[in-house]
């Protein structure tokens, strides 16, 4: 409960100090690579989040995402289902270090769906501008559950300006 409530009051706090600003609504998605040996195998991503130019070259907003990670070899040898998915809610940062490249990170907690587990999330990314609709972006989610198992995943994919 209490995460809910950080995370509303986040939400809250960015859209009232930034209502007069340019606001961008992003959605994209990529594929991955899982550190987790019970989970294994590749990762899938669909993110959307709604920034806010704060400055010339800091942005900030609300952001959710769907992680579904596939299990890997075991389940094939195994015939099991080790896959996990979960929904990140977290506060996106975005810094424009050139006209071409970006730094951030989201900060916030993942809901566990299924028999999963939640998380704590952060996840830094680097993107670089493809043209003026479309980025490409390497990301690295990191979340850590209540139990101190760390689920871990590299990304590369594609983020298209609304």
């Amino acid at each position: 409960m209490k995460k809910i409530l950080i995370i509303t009051f986040m939400l809250i706090f960015v859209l009232t100090k930034v209502t007069a600003q340019e606001s961008k609504l992003n959605l994209g998605g990529g594929l991955g690579l899982t550190s987790v040996d019970a989970i294994g195998g590749l990762a899938l991503s669909i993110e959307s989040n709604y920034l806010f130019k704060i400055s010339e070259k800091f942005k900030l907003g609300p952001s959710i995402s769907l992680l579904h990670y596939f299990g890997g070899l075991d389940n094939l040898i195994d015939e099991t289902n080790n896959t996990s998915t979960f929904l990140p809610a977290a506060m996106a940062f975005r810094y424009e270090l050139t006209k071409k490249s970006i730094l951030g990170f989201d900060f916030g907690y993942s809901i566990g769906i299924g028999d999963t587990e939640g998380a704590s999330y952060f996840r830094p990314m680097y993107g670089y501008n493809i043209s003026e609709r479309a980025v490409l972006q390497l990301t690295y989610s990191i979340m850590g559950q209540e139990n101190g198992d760390l689920v871990s995943n590299l990304s590369l994919g594609v983020m298209f300006k609304m």
